[in-house]
């Protein structure tokens, strides 16, 4: 099965809902230059030299954002058909973890959002992504909608590390798959799912 970690530094600037400081528009240019014009010390005004060089450089950085843009759109597009598993804040700023087929790509102010069922998802939330067709065929499409349920809660389970058999107990995290096994994130162990004792609300 082809299944691929997503980082979030790919998508670093898919999904943000807050301007940053080098993703100024033309209005906010515009602003800041007459806000320099109006401010400038009459005795030394700003030369031809220096106003040309800002417009060079904003210039260069909108035609950089706008192929950003489409290098992201074009990313996101790549998962159309694919199984994506992401964690996104509902209302409440609380994590929910999402998993299912990306039926489509739509742009939202500039960034690539997800279709994935119901659910909106940025891109740049998006953790593992998993080929459609050798997902279908196993079983680990049920277990990681089953595992996403635990989410939050307080388990008790075993961890194989350094060749001996470690107990574990906390909240999980996340979830991941590795080697055709989904696995709960508990702290700094990696709980197979079929390891997992006990469950309760923390």
């Amino acid at each position: 099965m082809n299944v691929s970690g997503v980082g979030t530094s790919q998508y670093a600037d898919i999904g943000a809902d807050r301007m940053t400081g080098s993703e100024l528009g033309k209005d906010a240019f515009l602003s800041i230059l007459v806000s320099q014009l109006q401010h400038q010390d009459p005795l030394t005004p700003m030369e031809n030299t220096d106003f040309i060089a800002q417009m060079a450089q904003f210039s260069a950085l909108e035609q950089m954002q706008s192929l950003n843009t489409s290098f992201m759109a074009s990313q996101a597009t790549g998962m159309i058909g694919k199984y994506v598993y992401a964690e996104i804040a509902d209302e409440n700023g609380q994590k929910v973890p999402v998993f299912g087929k990306v039926d489509g790509v739509t742009m939202v102010k500039g960034k690539a959002r997800l279709c994935v069922g119901d659910t909106s998802v940025p891109a740049d939330k998006v953790t593992e992504v998993y080929d459609s067709g050798a997902l279908e065929k196993s079983d680990i499409k049920d277990t990681l909608l089953q595992g996403s349920g635990l989410i939050g809660k307080y388990v008790t389970g075993a961890a194989v590390e350094d060749g001996g058999i470690v107990a574990v107990e906390g909240v999980v995290e996340s979830l991941s798959v590795s080697g055709g096994t989904v696995y709960a994130a508990v702290g700094a162990h990696e709980v197979a799912i079929a390891d997992i004792t006990s469950i309760r609300e923390p």
